[in-house]
């Protein structure tokens, strides 16, 4: 009875980002994050008669910037008539938000998202003493930690490293409109993924955008950095909203779209109270960080690791972390801190 996890970060469904397009001003496109690199994400476009209005903005890679901007000149809509909605702040889907904005562009995120940063673009823009200091937090060994920052930041990754709101951005909020004569589309607020995340709902069109939020038959999981998010707790709450979006047609970051709410929620609550029963059963009396709870529930052991085991290590990271703060937060576990290190166990 294993824990198993399809991350977003890990799925395709268009061979080298071929664009699909309608009769009604609705485009798509798949970026890379780099040649031969294994992550992907989706990019949607609306053209309207005066604006063009594009969801989320891919990678800071040359190889994604030229694939936007290919899309862009295909649709006949050039940057400064452009709209650019966030999803939420991370290298994948916020990356090329500084070029775009230098080329005119118009970005709009949640406030929220700005102290949002992904683990390992917080290495990049902390540092390797605070890499360091932040994975000692989670229990691993000085030694262990320096390991880490080697493995996952060597500069092929150089994608992770991104301005998305160090310039001018218009804050949005849920229930605002973007709108031409053409579409309108609605602000949501989807936050589980991170703490700010948003989506779009076109509620003429039935197709509702969800970011990072869920996503077809995989579970989508949480991006927790700082104890204290309760991330769990709010994407809970968001699956529930999600159920009453059954009937529209689903546009994730990553993968294929997809019609019906049923199984990916079910899957991704299952995933997770999974975690949670694991975690109860390791806690035996012993005081517990996340690196030993990383051991005993996934095997984890130290070592080198390529970027998509170190990119699978910081969501099982964070995932684990949701899950202690929810069942401190439940009444199950005790929190205390030791030498930097978070330790749990099971509450006498």
């Amino acid at each position: 009875d294993t824990i198993n996890e399809t991350t977003a970060v890990f799925s395709r469904f268009a061979e080298g980002g071929i664009i699909v397009a309608n009769h009604s001003g609705f485009f798509s496109a798949e970026v890379f994050s780099d040649e031969g690199g294994f992550q992907t994400s989706n990019l949607y476009l609306y053209r309207g008669n005066s604006r063009g209005l594009l969801i989320d903005a891919g990678f800071n890679t040359d190889l994604s910037k030229q694939k936007t901007m290919m899309l862009l000149e295909q649709c006949g809509v050039t940057p400064d008539k452009l709209d650019v909605f966030l999803t939420h702040n991370h290298p994948d889907h916020a990356g090329m938000a500084e070029f775009l904005h230098s080329m005119g562009a118009t970005i709009y995120a949640a406030p929220a998202e700005a102290s949002t940063r992904a683990l390992i673009c917080r290495y990049y823009d902390e540092g390797p003493d605070s890499a360091v200091s932040i994975l000692r937090f989670y229990g691993f060994s000085e030694e262990e930690a320096e390991n880490i920052y080697r493995n996952t930041m060597k500069p092929v990754y150089g994608y992770h490293r991104y301005n998305m709101l160090d310039f001018p951005f218009l804050p949005v909020m849920p229930g605002a409109v973007f709108s031409d004569e053409t579409y309108s589309l609605e602000v949501l607020s989807l936050s589980g993924h991170t703490a700010g995340s948003l989506g779009l709902a076109d509620h003429n069109g039935r197709r509702l955008f969800t970011g990072d939020c869920i996503g077809g038959k995989d579970v989508f999981l949480i991006s927790a950095t700082r104890y204290g998010d309760r991330l769990w707790e709010r994407q809970q709450e968001t699956l529930f909203r999600l159920k009453t979006y059954e009937e529209y047609c689903v546009f994730p970051g990553h993968g294929a779209p997809f019609s019906g709410m049923e199984e990916p929620i079910r899957n991704t609550k299952l995933y997770f109270e999974k975690l949670c029963r694991r975690i109860l059963c390791s806690a035996d009396g012993e005081l517990r960080s996340v690196r030993n709870y990383l051991a005993a529930v996934f095997g984890y052991r130290p070592g080198r690791m390529t970027e998509e085991e170190g990119i699978r290590l910081h969501f099982r990271m964070a995932n684990l972390l949701a899950c202690l703060e929810w069942l401190t937060d439940q009444g199950e576990l005790d929190l205390s801190m030791r030498d930097e290190t978070a330790y749990w166990n099971r509450k006498s």
